[in-house]
């Protein structure tokens, strides 16, 4: 989503961004995304980033110091499978 220049804000378009445990702060990602510096998407679309403490994929914190646009949310998604998108789901469901 953050590197298609076809989906704009607005009612037709995207509104929300939701990522799970995505691992977006690590540098590799952001330059195999073509940014060399902070992320962004456009005006108008909410980005909430999920996270979880052990989650070593996106490296158990938000990305608010790369991406200014995010709200960052921290929650317990366990220790056995911190980065289990079956966990993010229903986690983030009951805490937002």
């Amino acid at each position: 989503m953050l590197t298609r220049k076809d989906i704009g804000p607005g009612p037709d378009g995207l509104q929300y961004q939701v990522t799970c445990g995505s691992p977006l702060a690590w540098p590799t990602i952001h330059r195999s995304l073509g940014y060399d510096g902070l992320l962004r998407i456009p005006q108008g679309i909410e980005w909430l980033k999920l996270h979880a403490a052990g989650n070593v994929v996106a490296q158990s914190r938000g990305l608010a110091h790369v991406a200014p646009d995010v709200h960052d949310e921290a929650f317990r998604n366990g220790v056995g499978e911190p980065h289990s998108a079956v966990r993010y789901l229903p986690s983030s469901h009951s805490q937002t």
